[in-house]
């Protein structure tokens, strides 16, 4: 979640609940269009499943391990053959 700009209290907030192992059944993400509320939930969601996130402390997904190419994948190809406003 290193490149997602501003969000600074809520990044905490859920990197908060990770670490810790407490997360929450749901997160809302909400407000205006644009500023950037799928970026971050695609961000924690592809954190907690990358397998090497925890390795060096940081809360950001390594992008190499398997699971991160998975959900990449998975995001490229609902981006390209799902028709919804997420994306616009």
């Amino acid at each position: 979640m290193d490149t997602i700009y501003g969000h600074e209290s809520i990044k905490q907030n859920l990197e908060y609940a990770a670490k810790r192992g407490r997360l929450h059944h749901a997160y809302l993400f909400v407000g205006p269009k644009g500023v950037g509320k799928a970026s971050l939930a695609r961000a924690f969601v592809k954190t907690l499943y990358c397998e090497q996130s925890g390795a060096e402390g940081a809360f950001c997904a390594c992008g190499q391990c398997e699971m991160c190419l998975r959900f990449d994948k998975a995001v490229a190809y609902f981006q390209k053959n799902v028709k919804t406003n997420y994306f616009s």
